[in-house]
């Protein structure tokens, strides 16, 4: 028995068709794909330190004693963010004062954080272990060395801390910025 005349077969119908060939195109897409390629995770285990490549750049840190700035070059590691780039320099700051005894040899280099406040570049030095002993002097010398060597680097402020807090005297004699305002 045949329809009207005219009408087509149910299978000819264009939505029949659509239908038929999107399962047929599903089908073939899930016949050929496949979990995806994945490449092996890259080796992360680190270089031992001596073959580590290090990129190093001159500094100058300034030796103040008595108003006089005597500036001593050194070579430093070079980094791309600002605290790492900054230690360097004043690790370096610090021998120089040890060599020449404004500085106790058994006392670690204070700790450096640069930030930015109010556009400005500022940073934070943080002395850890114990207190060091000085004479005013000699006080003197390590915090006006710091400041001048600081500033030729493009730091703008200076806050001291000890132990994490903030302290009216850094080292013990002088006065300090304990905060950035």
């Amino acid at each position: 028995m045949s329809g009207p005349a005219g009408a087509a077969a149910w299978w000819a119908r264009p939505q029949v068709l659509i239908a038929a060939l999107a399962v047929l195109a599903a089908g073939s897409f899930a016949l050929r794909a496949g979990p995806p390629e994945v490449e092996q995770p890259p080796d992360l285990a680190s270089e031992p330190a001596d073959t580590r490549p290090t990129q190093l750049r001159e500094a100058v840190a300034y030796l103040v004693s008595d108003g006089v700035a005597r500036p001593v070059v050194r070579e430093v590691a070079e980094s791309t963010d600002p605290s790492a780039s900054l230690q360097p320099v004043v690790d370096a700051l610090m021998q120089i004062l040890i060599e020449e005894g404004a500085w106790p040899a058994g006392v670690a280099p204070p700790s450096v954080f640069v930030l930015e406040v109010e556009r400005e570049l500022a940073a934070v030095l943080d002395l850890r272990g114990g207190r060091p002993s000085l004479t005013v002097s000699d006080e003197r010398t390590v915090l006006d060395s710091l400041e001048r060597t600081l500033l030729e680097e493009g730091i703008e402020r200076v806050a001291y801390l000890r132990e994490g807090q903030p302290v009216e005297a850094w080292l013990g004699n002088l006065t300090t910025n304990a905060t950035l305002e």
